[in-house]
Protein backbone atom coordinates (compact mmCIF):
# COMPACT_ATOMS: atom_id res chain seq x y z
CA UNK A 1 0.00 0.00 0.00
CA UNK A 2 1.60 3.01 -0.90
CA UNK A 3 0.94 6.36 0.09
CA UNK A 4 0.53 9.15 -2.19
CA UNK A 5 0.94 12.92 -2.08
CA UNK A 6 -2.86 13.07 -3.03
CA UNK A 7 -3.89 10.51 -0.08
CA UNK A 8 -1.75 13.11 2.18
CA UNK A 9 -3.18 16.20 1.06
CA UNK A 10 -6.82 14.85 1.10
CA UNK A 11 -7.95 13.06 4.21
CA UNK A 12 -6.61 16.15 5.93
CA UNK A 13 -8.03 18.50 3.49
CA UNK A 14 -11.76 16.34 3.93
CA UNK A 15 -11.56 16.12 7.89
CA UNK A 16 -10.83 20.13 8.18
CA UNK A 17 -13.96 20.69 5.06
CA UNK A 18 -16.32 18.06 7.56
CA UNK A 19 -15.53 20.13 11.00
CA UNK A 20 -15.79 23.52 9.20
CA UNK A 21 -18.93 22.90 7.24
CA UNK A 22 -20.23 21.58 10.96
CA UNK A 23 -19.54 24.26 12.71
CA UNK A 24 -20.72 27.26 10.23
CA UNK A 25 -23.78 25.14 9.98
CA UNK A 26 -23.78 25.63 13.79
CA UNK A 27 -22.98 29.01 13.84
CA UNK A 28 -26.10 29.46 10.89
CA UNK A 29 -28.66 28.15 12.46
CA UNK A 30 -27.84 29.69 16.04
CA UNK A 31 -27.84 33.35 14.04
CA UNK A 32 -30.96 32.62 12.47
CA UNK A 33 -32.62 31.67 15.98
CA UNK A 34 -31.15 34.99 17.20
CA UNK A 35 -31.80 37.33 14.15
CA UNK A 36 -35.96 35.94 14.97
CA UNK A 37 -36.20 35.44 18.47
CA UNK A 38 -39.17 38.25 18.69
CA UNK A 39 -40.81 36.40 16.06
CA UNK A 40 -40.25 32.79 17.03
CA UNK A 41 -41.43 33.51 20.71
CA UNK A 42 -44.53 35.47 19.53
CA UNK A 43 -45.46 32.12 17.37
CA UNK A 44 -44.33 30.10 20.81
CA UNK A 45 -46.91 32.12 22.56
CA UNK A 46 -49.80 32.80 19.84
CA UNK A 47 -52.06 30.54 22.01
CA UNK A 48 -51.75 32.57 25.18
CA UNK A 49 -52.60 36.15 23.26
CA UNK A 50 -56.05 35.05 21.58
CA UNK A 51 -58.99 36.31 23.33
CA UNK A 52 -62.48 35.77 22.67
CA UNK A 53 -63.91 38.81 20.52
CA UNK A 54 -67.46 39.26 21.85
CA UNK A 55 -69.06 40.94 19.05
CA UNK A 56 -67.69 41.84 16.01
CA UNK A 57 -68.30 45.61 16.84
CA UNK A 58 -67.61 45.33 20.20
CA UNK A 59 -65.80 48.19 21.70
CA UNK A 60 -61.97 47.98 22.82
CA UNK A 61 -61.09 49.42 26.18
CA UNK A 62 -58.23 52.60 25.84
CA UNK A 63 -54.69 52.00 26.81
CA UNK A 64 -54.84 54.19 29.48
CA UNK A 65 -57.25 52.03 31.26
CA UNK A 66 -55.49 48.98 29.83
CA UNK A 67 -52.67 49.95 32.22
CA UNK A 68 -54.99 50.74 35.17
CA UNK A 69 -55.82 47.24 35.11
CA UNK A 70 -52.24 45.96 35.00
CA UNK A 71 -51.49 48.52 37.83
CA UNK A 72 -54.38 46.82 40.05
CA UNK A 73 -53.28 43.23 39.03
CA UNK A 74 -49.48 43.62 39.44
CA UNK A 75 -48.73 47.16 41.70
CA UNK A 76 -45.47 47.15 41.58
CA UNK A 77 -45.05 46.50 37.94
CA UNK A 78 -43.75 49.47 35.98
CA UNK A 79 -45.40 49.09 32.55
CA UNK A 80 -42.36 50.24 30.13
CA UNK A 81 -44.10 49.37 26.82
CA UNK A 82 -47.65 48.83 25.04
CA UNK A 83 -48.01 46.19 21.39
CA UNK A 84 -51.80 46.53 20.21
CA UNK A 85 -51.73 43.82 17.68
CA UNK A 86 -54.12 44.53 15.00
CA UNK A 87 -56.45 41.29 14.75
CA UNK A 88 -59.29 41.62 16.63
CA UNK A 89 -58.72 38.56 18.46
CA UNK A 90 -55.30 39.26 20.20
CA UNK A 91 -55.01 40.49 23.48
CA UNK A 92 -52.71 43.79 24.03
CA UNK A 93 -48.84 42.77 25.27
CA UNK A 94 -48.01 44.96 28.40
CA UNK A 95 -44.00 44.79 29.20
CA UNK A 96 -43.19 45.26 32.61
CA UNK A 97 -39.62 44.83 32.72
CA UNK A 98 -36.70 43.86 30.05
CA UNK A 99 -38.61 40.75 29.10
CA UNK A 100 -41.58 40.21 31.17
CA UNK A 101 -44.91 41.25 30.63
CA UNK A 102 -48.78 40.35 30.59
CA UNK A 103 -51.71 40.13 28.08
CA UNK A 104 -54.44 41.88 28.77
CA UNK A 105 -57.98 41.59 26.63
CA UNK A 106 -58.90 44.55 25.38
CA UNK A 107 -62.43 44.13 25.64
CA UNK A 108 -62.59 43.06 29.54
CA UNK A 109 -59.51 44.16 31.05
CA UNK A 110 -58.39 40.54 31.99
CA UNK A 111 -55.12 40.04 32.73
CA UNK A 112 -53.24 37.01 32.18
CA UNK A 113 -49.40 35.71 32.21
CA UNK A 114 -47.21 35.70 29.25
CA UNK A 115 -46.60 31.57 28.12
CA UNK A 116 -43.72 29.84 26.68
CA UNK A 117 -42.00 30.62 29.52
CA UNK A 118 -39.16 28.21 28.46
CA UNK A 119 -38.38 30.35 25.36
CA UNK A 120 -38.29 33.85 26.78
CA UNK A 121 -34.42 35.34 27.66
CA UNK A 122 -34.00 35.72 31.60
Amino acid sequence: MSITLRKIIFWPHLVSGVITGIVIGIMSLTGAAIAFESELVDQADSANRKVQVPAPDAPRLSVDQLLARVKEARPKARPSGVTVYPEADSAVRVLTGRSEGVYVNPYTGEVREQGAKGWRSS
